[in-house]
């Protein structure tokens, strides 16, 4: 699945809802500014994750991706795997697999790309009722965190190449 980098050739929007923050990492965010080309990204995540280690690595990478510019949504309720993106109300890829290369080089789940706009409108509907039931992530909240609490984040961050 597109990890993020094709952003660049899609100028109006991106929505993206995922369990995993494998594909958000630190190479992929410092050569983009999402302001400097127009493209508005909202990322909706689980409030919490099936493994509170996951929990705590993604919550480390927040900050990386909010300084962008991007906008992150956790979305309470029960966990959810599946994936969903949709790129300028046109091309949406939906499935079980996660965004990273390690999982889809190793995991046997299941992607669809496809090309609908009518699909595209519909299920970008559904992403905005979710992201209306869901928290937006401020910068304040990152820097209210708990110095204990980022330091555990962070040291879990480290692990993030292989959960």
């Amino acid at each position: 699945m597109c990890r993020l980098m094709g952003m660049g050739a899609c100028p109006h929007s991106h929505q993206a809802q995922s369990s995993n923050w494998g594909f958000f990492n630190q190479h992929i965010w410092g050569d983009y500014d999402q302001h400097s080309q127009g493209v508005r990204v909202e990322i909706v995540v689980p409030q919490n994750s099936d493994h509170l280690f996951v929990q705590w690595a993604s919550k480390a990478h927040y900050w990386q991706i909010i300084e962008h510019g991007v906008c992150i949504y956790e979305r309470p309720g029960p966990f959810d795997h599946g994936k969903l993106m949709i790129i300028d109300d046109a091309w949406v890829c939906v499935g079980s697999a996660n965004w990273d290369a390690r999982s889809l080089r190793l995991n046997f789940e299941f992607n669809l790309e496809i090309y609908d706009r009518r699909l595209a409108l519909e299920l970008g509907d559904d992403f905005a009722r979710i992201r209306s039931a869901s928290k937006k992530v401020r910068p304040t909240d990152l820097s209210d965190i708990p110095y204990f609490v980022k330091l555990r984040n962070g040291f879990a961050r480290l692990f993030s190449p292989i959960l």
